[in-house]
């Protein structure tokens, strides 16, 4: 017979596998979109965790997880997104034994629930036994296996794509897991499984700051305890009131401490507090609270279908939306405010009748409320099902089981059960599926922004602002990388049209224009993104990297200059700097920024290639091929080192290890002359036939 300590270790190892095996694929996928912050701030990581807290303030744990696994994996993508998919997996073996003691409750299993009467009147503990075992002596083993299913469907649900691999997502996925094991606390100190109770509740409000301090979305969890106790445990709505009031001075004390943490991500740079980053995202909303509860009313059948029926279609990361402006002014929108307060009337209600599904419908809206209210320039994105689909997921497990135990009363009750499951196996079969082509897409960032562009409406004018202009310009990025330039100019000026003005579309727009060879139009766009914002440090980057390569050193300087200032850590800004010393003969200040950029982030593979360039200046060729080497092994493709660094192999006689440098830089840079008559001579001069 397993133990009961085994089933669980067996479980918990069956859901990292099942993950592992969606998900492997897309672990050395590139960071991008937020996620490029992490690498953006290696210096950070490099002077150690007060600086990693620094960069986000308001979500300490997150950012202090941040650190822990750079100690480990460095900045390596696969590391951070391995460590997502350990908590998701984690997530989702509490969601099946959160579902499982709510089940054993909610269907009076008389075993279960006399051992909870007797362990409260005899302060002794539930029995591990009764809680997770099945067979004679604890519940059916239905309720068991619907458990199991509800926590798999939650563990494959192609939603975590975007948050197993979108690594900056952490702060969501440690929210939702410290959430789930709070709850779970909780539940388990109330039925007297965790003994003293106080103890469990302590566990439990530890988990929830833990929550909180990951991400702000957190801050439900007393609501859902209130409803919890209303569904399962039958309190009056007067001693609910009482929970509730206690409970509401612990949050208030919250929202003081969240009330002047700075949030430097984003568009906020200086101000401080939650209060002055809610009214950045309203101002970048672009519509009013009324509105937004209007949109937001018809997300959230929306979001019931992406999490109940997961295709392929439907699973986006991100969707920008059109914009209801009025109540009257669709059936759609009229429909969905309706429908919403239907919604919710029959979670009110159901919490009597049927109290999982009625629980689990208020979890499911409750938690949909922070980000939909709080962060309303995005109507809807797919990673924020994460949490509220634990309480439709709880709903489900119930009306599952209810149908099982229904279908088991009938004459055709094996055949019955039997196409049952099957249907399960089906839908399990295409979530698995939708999940494994989520990952392709994810892990081609081209693929997946032109993806969400294509399926925005064609007229800009009627869509929310902010999400139609960041979806355009991150695909405007990746054309651009792709070397498609004309086709980013296009997008980028699509995205100016929805939201004229914008700095950091015209910042996007200036690099496009660069990379296409548009130096006018380039230089026109920079300088439209200063006139919006002075202090703009990418703005002056860009200037002054296209000054730079038309030989302007002198202006390009005064650009870097003003970056360098307003971004002292920045290891690129540095390096530009240097490169900028390098042409006007200025080594020793060229050295001094290469060995700061290289303290800021020590695996800089261009500063250790530029100090090669200065040492080969100053006559010091060994120095030189030290750090064209370094070069070389933090960065293999760095065809520029191999090139110098062969070069510098020629001059000192050493022509047959020149030669291989001359054939690897070439390999990389088919269409480079110079490499190419660099490796003649090279060959001529080692004795070797032309190649």
């Amino acid at each position: 017979m397993i133990g009961k300590r085994t089933r669980l270790i067996l479980l918990f190892s069956a859901f990292l596998v099942i993950l592992a095996v969606l998900h492997f694929r897309g672990l050395d996928a590139p960071l991008y979109y937020d996620s490029v912050y992490l690498a953006e701030n290696e210096y950070a990581f490099v002077q150690g965790p007060l600086q990693v807290l620094a960069l986000f303030p308001q979500r300490p744990a997150a950012m202090l997880s941040f650190y822990l696994n750079y100690c480990v994996t460095g900045l390596s993508p696969e590391g951070f997104r391995i460590i997502n998919g350990l908590l998701i997996a984690g997530t989702a073996f509490l969601v099946s034994l959160i579902t499982l003691i709510l089940l054993r409750i909610s269907y009076q299993d008389k075993d279960f629930l006399r051992e909870i009467q007797d362990s409260c009147a005899s302060a002794d503990r539930v029995s591990q036994n009764s809680l997770f075992s099945f067979g004679p002596g604890g519940s059916d083993r239905d309720i068991v296996v619907c458990a199991i299913v509800t926590g798999l469907f939650f563990l494959i649900h192609p939603v975590q794509v975007f948050l197993v691999l979108y690594a900056w997502q952490r702060m969501a996925i440690l929210a939702a897991f410290f959430y789930c094991a709070a709850f779970l606390a909780y539940l388990c100190a109330r039925i007297g499984f965790l003994r003293p109770a106080w103890a469990g509740y302590f566990l439990a409000g530890i988990l929830f700051l833990l929550a909180v301090a990951s991400k702000e979305n957190a801050i439900t969890l007393p609501g859902i305890i209130v409803l919890a106790e209303l569904a399962f445990f039958r309190v009056t709505w007067k001693t609910a009131f009482k929970e509730a009031s206690i409970l509401a001075i612990g949050l208030v004390a919250l929202l003081a401490v969240f009330s002047f943490l700075e949030r430097p991500h984003g568009e906020i740079l200086q101000d401080s507090g939650i209060l002055t980053t809610v009214r950045q995202y309203y101002r970048e909303s672009g519509i009013s609270l009324p509105q937004i509860v209007l949109n937001q009313c018809r997300m959230v059948f929306e979001y019931i279908a992406l999490i109940l029926f997961p295709d392929p279609d439907r699973v986006q990361f991100i969707s920008p939306q059109v914009i209801s402006r009025s109540f009257f002014e669709s059936l759609e929108g009229t429909a969905s405010v309706a429908g919403t307060g239907i919604l919710i009337l029959s979670g009110v209600i159901l919490l009597w009748k049927r109290p999982m599904v009625g629980f689990g419908i208020l979890f499911f809206l409750v938690n949909l409320l922070p980000e939909a209210l709080l962060v309303p320039q995005y109507l809807f994105i797919s990673y924020r099902a994460l949490l509220p689909m634990v309480g439709l997921l709880v709903a489900a497990a119930d009306t599952l089981l209810w149908v099982w135990r229904s279908v088991g009363k009938l004459q055709m009750a094996k055949s019955l059960r039997a196409a049952l499951a099957v249907g399960l196996l089906l839908g399990f079969s295409f979530t698995g599926a939708s999940t494994w082509a989520k990952v392709d897409t994810w892990s081609n960032p081209l693929a997946l922004w032109t993806e969400v562009v294509n399926r925005m409406p064609e007229d800009y004018t009627i869509t929310e602002k902010h999400g139609t202009m960041q979806a355009l310009n991150t695909l405007g990025i990746h054309l651009q990388r792709e070397g498609r330039n004309q086709e980013a100019i296009d997008c980028h000026l699509r995205a100016l049209q929805v939201s004229p003005g914008h700095r950091l579309t015209y910042i996007a727009l200036g690099n496009a224009y660069a990379a296409a060879g548009h130096n006018d139009e380039a230089e026109q766009a920079y300088g439209e993104a200063l006139a919006a914002k002075r202090d703009a440090d990418k703005a002056h980057v860009g200037m002054g990297m296209l000054l730079l390569k038309q030989g302007r050193t002198a202006e390009a300087r005064i650009h870097v200059t003003k970056a360098m200032a307003l971004s002292p850590h920045n290891p690129e800004y540095r390096n530009l700097m240097a490169t900028i010393d390098l042409q006007e003969g200025k080594y020793t200040d060229a050295m001094v920024h290469l060995r700061k950029a290289l303290e800021l982030k020590p695996d800089y593979a261009e500063a250790e290639f530029h100090l090669g360039k200065v040492f080969s200046r100053l006559g010091s060729p060994n120095d030189a091929a030290v750090h064209f080497s370094r070069a070389i092994t933090m960065n293999p493709k760095h065809w520029q080192a191999r090139n110098d660094l062969g070069i510098l192999l020629a001059k000192s006689g050493r022509a047959r290890e020149a030669v291989a440098h001359f054939q690897q830089a070439l390999a990389l840079n088919p269409e480079d002359p110079a490499i190419r008559a660099n490796l003649k001579t090279a060959l001529e001069q080692a004795g070797l036939p032309p190649q």
